[in-house]
């Protein structure tokens, strides 16, 4: 067995026992942080390639290249959750490509690839996993620009590769008590209006095996679609709730996200899709009285605010806070054997650290 063999395996059987474990208080380390040490030693060893998915990459908009060679990759690349919407969080891949951005750190996360969004490489690809929309004004043309060219890309390879694309929750649009699947019928928030045609190409383009993940709202209880509750509450300022306590917001926590994504690559029917909802529903208003809870404000309840006020701040893609709806995540569960375990964000925001502690 070589030196590099030898080092592989142990450094394979640490992190899955850390990860059993799900953290080690001495260095302060969570399933997360285990997962990513665990990578960065397989990088420093030479068992994985860093083909430019540098975590600066990890955090914009673009597409992921999957190799079976970087299963693990995959798996231990989870990076956290960042805004809202039908795009909204940020599983790892092992590279970026075809999102010319602005910032010159996400730039050179993307050095491998043209400005104009096409392949520096003509090395076939098992899978293509398209991250998110950025939320910037040219997403519309940035996601287009990206399909242009690369589903002709994927369609002229000898191997048929698999193509997911992130959808969103947002297009569903509002379903009050009634919990949706799959089959409902699009009804987009305005601002992602345009994904819609988009996804529907991929679904029917030739030479590829797509399949389409909805993520519901993403969050980790201090982060995601958490985050500026968080932050509110650090500042000992009442938190926000867009269009009413009563909200539901459907939820997915990150890291069963991540798993949602690895299962459909191995295992997703091709030209089908699935809603990555954890928790059909949960009030917006117990999310933000947890928080508020935790952090020891004196009063729980939540500032209501509208959603036009949110919009004029944010975008009107922040109109989609006040959305009351709730997405069954059964489909993914039944056909892929998608098993997310964060299940009580109440409990997880419990559990948070705070400046007191």
């Amino acid at each position: 067995m070589s030196l590099t063999t030898f080092a592989t395996a142990a450094i394979f059987v640490l992190t899955y026992a850390g990860v059993l474990l799900g953290r080690i208080p001495s260095l302060r380390l969570d399933r997360s942080g285990i997962a990513l040490s665990g990578a960065a030693l397989m990088f420093a060893v030479g068992t994985l390639i860093w083909n430019c998915g540098t975590l600066a990459g990890l955090r914009q908009a673009g597409a992921g290249s999957y190799s079976r060679r970087h299963r693990f990759d995959w798996r231990a690349g989870r990076a956290r959750a960042g805004r809202t919407g039908p795009s909204c969080h940020r599983p790892g891949a092992v590279r970026q490509l075809g999102n010319k951005s602005r910032e010159p750190r996400r730039r050179s996360a993307l050095r491998r690839y043209r400005r104009d969004g096409t392949m520096a490489t003509s090395a076939s690809l098992d899978a293509v996993v398209h991250l998110a929309c950025d939320f910037g004004s040219d997403m519309v043309d940035v996601d287009r620009r990206l399909l242009d060219r690369l589903l002709p890309h994927l369609a002229a390879q000898p191997n048929q590769a698999t193509f997911i694309y992130t959808g969103g929750c947002w297009l569903f649009g509002a379903t009050g008590d009634d919990v949706a699947n799959e089959q409902a019928p699009f009804r987009p928030l305005p601002a992602f209006a345009w994904m819609v045609p988009h996804l529907q190409r991929v679904l029917e383009s030739e030479g590829v095996a797509p399949i389409v993940i909805h993520p519901a709202m993403v969050y980790e209880p201090a982060a995601g679609v958490f985050a500026q509750f968080v932050a509110e509450a650090r500042k000992r300022r009442a938190i926000r709730v867009v269009g009413g306590e009563h909200v539901r917001w459907p939820l997915v926590h990150r890291e069963d996200l991540a798993d949602l994504y690895v299962l459909a690559l191995e295992r997703g029917t091709s030209r089908t899709s699935y809603i990555g909802a954890a928790i059909p529903g949960l009030p917006v208003g117990r999310i933000a009285r947890a928080i508020a809870q935790r952090f020891g404000l004196r009063d729980h309840a939540p500032q209501i605010v509208s959603a036009d006020a949110i919009a004029a701040e944010l975008g009107d893609w922040a109109r989609g806070r006040a959305m009351d709806q709730q997405l069954s995540g059964e489909k993914a569960r039944r056909e892929l054997g998608w098993k997310p375990v964060h299940l009580d964000p109440e409990g997880e925001i419990a559990a948070l650290a705070t400046d007191d502690d």
